[in-house]
């Protein structure tokens, strides 16, 4: 018969607020970090469906020596996920073309692409990489 140990297992509110503390300081710097992380994936995109679509211009350029012509897209159309919605406004020798965000995006706004290949944003920051 076991005497003087009637200690019990298990963990103490003192020892569960800690945990509760040291989760939170942790979700407090990750969170940020993940929601950051989803807005530059999606932008990305966006990026990407502009270089796209700026191809396929530049190859209908190549063959009719216009941007404008039968077999050149004008119609606007979404990206691959719907992240952004692109635009196109060609005229025979230039065009520009659009993504606008489906989603949040203060920081970018819209994206542009010219047939010079300027790269730009409706809010003015660096938002290509």
């Amino acid at each position: 018969m076991q005497q003087g140990n009637n200690r019990k297992n298990g963990f103490t509110l003192i020892e569960v607020m800690i945990v509760v503390v040291i989760v939170g300081i942790i979700a407090s710097f990750a969170v940020p970090s993940y929601v950051r992380y989803v807005r530059d994936s999606k932008r990305s995109e966006g990026q990407v469906a502009l270089m796209s679509l700026s191809t396929q211009l530049e190859r209908c350029f190549t063959e009719g020596f216009s941007y404008v012509g039968a077999s050149c897209p004008t119609a606007s159309v979404d990206s691959q996920s719907g992240y952004y919605s692109l635009s196109i406004s060609a005229a025979a020798t230039s065009y520009t073309l659009t993504a606008e965000p489906n989603f949040q995006d203060s920081q970018c706004g819209d994206l542009t692409l010219t047939h010079t290949g300027s790269r730009g944003s409706s809010a003015g920051n660096a938002c290509w990489k």
